[in-house]
């Protein structure tokens, strides 16, 4: 079969990283990436191919009837839908004419659009999809997600797959600490490493990050603190920092592809997320018998609470959180007990292909 992914922007963001994941395993079928816009692309090495639609925000009328022609060109049997503005252009793209292919709409935000353009927006983007419910066959990466959508789009019950995002194995298990990308002087092996790796935005909680990490870089442990990532908190973060005493202990990676070879560098990933409909960073990090301290919402809380690694924190509890780092940093023992759901599942990816395609 040939699956065409559409997605918003082909960035570094988790539902970019389990698009690649799923065609790295998946051999069955034939995958082709077409993103809404280019702006703020990102280069990742890649055995398929990625065509982009648009330049950014201002060109999606260019990047709907783009849309239409690539979809007529390339003849897909299914199109998986990865991003709600994607949903939104596919639905515009297909005004006047009869789709010949079917339809997956993947579920990785939950509850972020209520959060991002407010509860009017978010409702009324969601009485849109709404129209779209029986047509097309839902993903949804958590038991959290999938509640989400029952409580929103109300789809029937057995259109709606959870499936966690695959992770391929071999990338991560294979991968090294690269220090040869680190800059001279941030690692020794007497300063422990707290790291951060997401979007630097509100709903990532980048907010409290200094004041979760302050206790352990200003005392004697002298911890280091690296956050990889980038987003549009990233400049008051970096003054933030930059104005306190924890500034020549705290590293600003930026964006990388090497996620990683990163967190196994790190000896505690923390997740302050306020909104967490999945968190793949974690399951990376657990798999790479790292903990991970985050706030117990959404799908995080479902990864973390059964995780001899994983510390759930109620939400905005920012001395339980400093405390929860600390116990992670002073246990030493490691598990192979990590989640092995997110392993290689493209199977049930190719399943719902298969049985969308069938029926």
């Amino acid at each position: 079969m040939k699956i065409v992914h559409l997605i918003d922007h082909w960035g570094l963001g988790g539902a970019q990283r389990a698009i690649c994941n799923l065609v790295s395993l998946d051999s069955e079928n034939e995958h082709l990436v077409l993103s809404l816009f280019s702006h703020n692309k990102f280069d990742w090495e890649l055995d398929f191919p990625v065509e982009y639609l648009g330049s950014s925000y201002q060109s999606l009328p260019c990047a709907i009837l783009n849309l239409r022609a690539s979809l007529k060109k390339h003849h897909p049997d299914i199109v998986h839908i990865h991003l709600n503005g994607s949903r939104v252009a596919e639905m515009f793209s297909s005004l006047g004419r009869r789709r010949r292919y079917q339809i997956v709409w993947h579920e990785h935000s939950g509850i972020e659009p209520y959060k991002i353009y407010g509860r009017l927006g978010g409702t009324v983007l969601m009485k849109i999809f709404r129209t779209m419910r029986n047509k097309v066959t839902f993903i949804s990466n958590s038991p959290h997600t999938t509640e989400f959508l029952r409580q929103k789009l109300m789809p029937d019950s057995s259109a709606v797959h959870t499936i966690p995002c695959p992770v391929n194995p071999l990338s991560v298990l294979q991968s090294a600490p690269d220090m040869e990308k680190v800059p001279p002087g941030c690692k020794t092996d007497s300063k422990p490493i707290i790291g951060f790796i997401g979007r630097i935005s509100p709903q990532k909680g980048v907010h409290q990050l200094l004041e979760m990490v302050k206790p352990f870089l200003d005392n004697s442990k002298k911890a280091q603190f690296w956050i990889i990532g980038n987003g549009p908190e990233l400049k008051q973060l970096r003054m933030q920092f930059s104005r306190s005493t924890c500034a020549s202990q705290t590293i600003f990676f930026g964006e990388r592809n090497d996620v990683f070879s990163i967190i196994r560098n790190l000896d505690v990933l923390i997740m302050p997320s306020q909104i967490e409909p999945y968190g793949l960073v974690a399951i990376e990090a657990l798999l790479l018998d790292r903990p991970v301290v985050g706030y117990s919402v959404g799908g995080l809380a479902e990864i973390l609470r059964k995780q001899p690694l994983g510390y759930p924190v109620p939400l905005n509890k920012i001395n339980t959180f400093r405390e929860c780092i600390e116990t992670a940093l002073q246990k030493k023992e490691h598990y192979r007990e990590s989640n092995k759901d997110a392993l290689n599942t493209c199977h049930l990816f190719s399943d719902v292909y298969k049985k969308i395609t069938n029926s």
